[in-house]
């Protein structure tokens, strides 16, 4: 949807933040990695699973339809900006007003860089996009100690073929204490001990058919969370009343999920990525 033309990162950072440098935010400690515990996993309150529900994109309808749906079931989400695109200094004060309300403001870094355009990056390149997004954030929406990453397109690595991945990896650890990636899961809290998993965080997007079948993927992919005692992540675009091409996920079904999730006869908790991130983080 977006590319990096559409933004220049240091005009964007010399227009909207000014003076502020890298050395006012502070950096994410490296996390040491503890071996794994034959034990069972305990989730907060004894619950059975952990579940998330995360936005990509600055989409209007994630302000004007996902969040009072969330706000009627008494759930908060993650929401993933891209802060340099102008949708999102357009409803600053409504997003402020989000992570007020207990939402997560997650990273989708300053440009939202294409496929193409992440092939040309340098280190320097993705340190500056990251990291300039993280600080953007920290001012204009307010800090986050625990605040996450996505990566757009769900491109994992910059450079020749997109195969330089640990730059990519270094920058948002700096910045963030985990990041969400396009696909798999459930998480195993357990497997999170491992060099780099809290960067590969499993999502699930629903199928864009909108029929009682992908649907019942959403389910079923929840079941399978509750089973395994595991983390599951569900991760959307745009949504709206009534979809008229694939990129559209119905709003109907994002409320029939929601209710889904609150009326679970198994008991859940479900919390935005950040705030389950630093449980895990903080348990293992």
């Amino acid at each position: 949807m977006y590319s990096r033309c559409d933004v220049n990162r240091r005009e964007f950072v010399s227009s909207m933040i000014g003076g502020i440098a890298f050395s006012d935010l502070k950096l994410q400690p490296s996390l040491e990695r503890k071996p794994q515990i034959l034990r069972p996993w305990v989730w907060p309150n004894n619950a059975k699973a952990a579940v998330s529900l995360s936005y990509d994109d600055d989409y209007l309808s994630h302000l004007d339809l996902v969040i009072p749906d969330l706000r009627d079931v008494n759930i908060c989400g993650t929401f993933y900006l891209p802060v340099g695109i102008r949708n999102v200094e357009l409803n600053l004060a409504r997003w402020k007003q989000a992570y007020k309300d207990g939402h997560e403001i997650g990273s989708h870094t300053v440009s939202h860089p294409s496929v193409e355009d992440l092939a040309y990056y340098t280190t320097e390149d993705i340190q500056d996009e990251v990291g300039y997004a993280a600080l953007w954030l920290n001012r204009y929406i307010g800090p986050d100690k625990d605040r996450t990453f996505c990566y757009p397109n769900g491109v994992l690595g910059i450079g020749p073929n997109n195969r330089n991945h640990t730059a990519y990896e270094k920058a948002v650890a700096r910045r963030h204490i985990a990041a969400r990636v396009s696909g798999g899961g459930p998480n195993n809290p357990f497997q999170m001990y491992k060099p780099n998993n809290l960067l590969m965080i499993g999502a699930k997007v629903p199928k864009l058919g909108n029929d009682e079948a992908d649907f019942q993927e959403l389910t079923n992919y929840f079941n399978q969370t509750v089973k395994n005692n595991s983390w599951a992540v569900y991760y959307f675009h745009e949504i709206v009343e009534n979809p008229t091409n694939n990129p559209l996920f119905k709003h109907e079904n994002h409320r029939r999920l929601l209710s889904y999730l609150r009326e679970s006869t198994e008991k859940i908790w479900i919390a935005p990525v950040g705030k389950i991130a630093r449980y895990i983080i903080d348990n293992l």
